[in-house]
């Protein structure tokens, strides 16, 4: 089996984030991540995995990018990044994408226009999931890349092919398997 890692080009930027929390006790996305995102309103609470190893949890948000504008600045010690190719983000916005602040403040929001596009991902239920390590699932994506030493971000294809979303130590890496479906 043919596997394609992509390296995430993206600057760690380690920040102390002072999270606001609205009357319900949600972290503001809005200060974690700028203000050219949403959360998702499909999501009732950030999910939570050990995605850096450190022991801490790390919180994973599913957001909507909105157009880009004036209001970009809270967001300037956030890491942006396409993992699936150099394509720009699209100044319009209005595509999904997948925010990670890391338990040290790192702060990383993940996009695709092209993937986040398909009908998968207009669905109330979003097809992304987090994959324990030591579970029998992360022990398949483990044999695909042999990098996997965390918990992982799993996300669903419309061909039914996971992709996995995962820190090898130094940066995100994403795991492509290439399989037909």
């Amino acid at each position: 089996m043919n596997v394609r890692h992509f390296a995430l080009g993206v600057a760690v930027c380690v920040v102390s984030v002072n999270a606001t929390f609205s009357a319900d006790g949600e972290r503001s996305v809005k200060v974690l991540f700028g203000g050219s995102v949403i959360e998702s309103p499909y999501q009732k609470a950030p999910l939570a995995a050990d995605l850096d190893g450190d022991g801490r949890p790390d919180d994973i948000y599913l957001l909507n990018l909105l157009a880009q504008g004036a209001d970009d600045r809270a967001g300037k010690d956030v890491a942006f990044s396409n993992p699936w190719s150099n394509k720009p983000r699209n100044p319009r916005g209005g595509s999904v994408a997948i925010g990670v602040r890391l338990a040290s403040g790192a702060r990383y929001v993940f996009y695709d226009d092209d993937f986040f596009s398909s009908p998968i991902w207009q669905q109330k239920a979003l097809p992304v999931t987090v994959v324990k390590r030591g579970t029998k699932e992360h022990r398949e994506f483990a044999r695909q890349a042999g990098a996997l030493r965390h918990d992982i971000i799993v996300l669903g294809t419309e061909a039914g092919i996971d992709i996995a979303l995962y820190w090898d130590g130094r940066r995100f890496m994403l795991l492509q398997p290439k399989e037909v479906p």
